[in-house]
Formats: C-alpha cells, structure tokens, sequence
C-alpha cells in the first residue's frame, strides 16, 4: 500500500515538473542551442547551425501538421456523435481530438467512451452500431487522407510518401500504423 501512495506521489510530482521544465527550456532555448553549438568545433558550426535549423523547422511543421489533424478529428468526432444523439457528443469529440496527439490514446478514448454513452443512452441497437460505423469512418479518414495530406504538406511530403513512411514505421515497431 505505501509503495502504491509513493508512486502515486511521485507521478503528481512528475505532471507538476514536466510543464516547469518545459517552460524553462523554452525561455532559454536560445541560451542552450549557443552553448551546444559552442561545443562544435569552428570550422563546422555554421554547417551545423544551418542542419540544426532545418531539423527545427521540420519538427516545427510535423507538430503543427499533427495539432491540425488532432483539431480536425475533434471537430468530426464531437460533430458525429452529436448527430447520432450521444450524450456529452462535445466532451467526447474534443477529448479524443486533443487527445489523439498520442497514438492510439485518442481514437482509443474517442471509441469506449461513445460506445459507453450509447449504451447507457440507447442500449445495443443502431445507435451503437452508429458508433461503429463513424468510429471507423474518422479513423479511416485521419489514416488514408487527414495525417497523408495536411502532415505531409506541413513537412513538404508527397502524402503516399507519408503513407509508406507511417506502414513502414508501424512494421518497424511491431504494429500496423494504418
């Protein structure tokens, strides 16, 4: 019982220290990427300050692309679910959006918690096979076009490149990506 309440606390802990650091690593980012590129030796600092660069703008445009997407899936979820009648349609849909940021988290919430209310509203019926059929319908859109062509654009890809990419990585980590 004491070990569960130290690692309870210690994971309070842990979601009050991640936006504090995250704040201060932001206000001196500048600070720090200076300091680093001190570190690599003359002749190759604007070489790697212009690489550096690159991989900033990147990473910039994969994450906006990805909040695009997140507020997209948030927009069709919460709209679908309020047009099948599911309670708490908003609350559900812009959970799952914002959190669709980590993989499998959002569509995951977006899937047992619409599938919960409909069965707490109107039991097993065509309500829930509703779900279903809208659950997969978003899910197929965010995988074949949403994250192809708005991620893809963001980082200046061609969406069957982003595509690949994503059924690549998903082989490469043991599990299928789309």
């Amino acid at each position: 019982m004491l070990r569960g309440i130290t690692g309870t606390a210690g994971a309070l802990v842990s979601l009050l220290i991640i936006p504090v650091l995250a704040y201060y690593l932001l206000v001196e980012f500048d600070h720090i990427r200076l300091a680093a590129l001190d570190l690599v030796p003359r002749a190759y600092q604007p070489r790697v300050a212009t690489e550096a660069a690159r991989v900033d703008a990147l990473i910039s445009g994969f994450i906006r692309g990805q909040l695009t997407v997140c507020l997209v899936l948030a927009a069709l979820y919460a709209i679908g679910f309020a047009v099948i009648g599911i309670d708490l349609a908003i609350v559900i849909g812009v959970a799952s959006g914002l959190l669709a940021i980590i993989p499998y988290v959002g569509g995951t919430v977006a899937l047992v918690s619409a599938v919960g209310m409909a069965l707490l509203q109107f039991g097993v019926g065509a309500e829930l096979a509703l779900v279903f059929g809208w659950y997969l319908a978003v899910q197929g859109l965010e995988t074949l076009v949403l994250t192809p062509r708005i991620v893809g654009k963001s980082l200046g890809m061609h969406p069957v490149t982003v595509i690949v990419a994503l059924m690549i990585g998903g082989d490469l980590l043991g599990s299928s990506a789309c």
